[in-house]
């Protein structure tokens, strides 16, 4: 064991290792057969260090305990799909769908290209596995990702105590300013952010009333009659937002 690291820390680093070996060649097998990538594939599970840096920070900024911000970790283990932005929202929700098929469930979609507030843009989706683990699987376009890289080494000095107002208001408008200089991925107003319920509840649901949970399939094809029905609307106003 590493020096300094605690039990629990290694009993569930131990468990997502072994999880992330069932994960990761059927999510890449989704991910090709959809045309895309994933990106940084070598860091797709935190370091131990980093894992317990992460634990002991979020139990003294949350006041929470230990066992509770372990199960919540979302990125433990982590994966970035890369799409062009003309199919970037096509894309995730075939990839997500096909996950569903094989037993995996979604628990949070963030998607934070619409939010003007945030200089970060991206399609964040926390899932669990068939065998419970938690993982978080983003989507990007190449420039997004780029710029997403660059971002961080900003957001890192922003928030080290020793940086000056100044200075932090000079970050946040560095990332601003890239944030907007970035192709807006088509139809992305379409992914909306949403919680699932908790999986044991979902269970109960499909095993009492099966009609009570929407499937991934069901939610493509509202984004697609969503999208449709923009499209119908914009040329009986003069308008079509397809190409642009």
């Amino acid at each position: 064991m590493p020096e300094g690291i605690k039990d629990e820390i290694m009993v569930a680093h131990n468990k997502a290792s072994a999880n992330e070996k069932l994960i990761t060649p059927e999510l890449s097998e989704i991910v090709e057969k959809c045309g895309c990538s994933l990106a940084g594939l070598e860091f797709r599970i935190k370091t131990i260090e980093s894992f317990q840096r992460k634990v002991e920070t979020d139990m003294g900024e949350k006041g929470l305990q230990q066992d509770t911000v372990i199960s919540n970790m979302r990125d433990l283990v982590r994966y970035t799909s890369v799409s062009m932005p003309e199919n970037l929202v096509n894309d995730c929700s075939i990839i997500l769908n096909d996950l569903e098929s094989k037993g995996y469930s979604l628990v949070e979609v963030k998607n934070t290209w619409t939010d003007s507030r945030n200089p970060y843009n991206g399609i964040n989706v926390t899932l669990m596995s068939p065998n419970g683990q938690k993982f978080e699987l983003q989507f990007h376009t190449p420039q997004s990702l780029e710029v997403k890289e660059v971002m961080h080494k900003l957001y890192e000095e922003a928030r080290l105590p020793t940086t000056t107002l100044e200075r932090k208001n000079e970050l946040a408008k560095q990332m601003s300013v890239m944030s907007h200089k970035l192709i807006r991925p088509k139809n992305i107003e379409h992914i909306q952010n949403r919680k699932f319920p908790v999986i044991e509840q979902r269970e109960n649901n499909r095993n009492n009333n099966p009609h009570e949970r929407i499937s991934l399939d069901e939610r493509v094809k509202q984004i697609q009659q969503s999208i449709k029905n923009s499209q119908i609307k914009n040329r009986s106003t003069g308008l079509d937002t397809r190409d642009r």
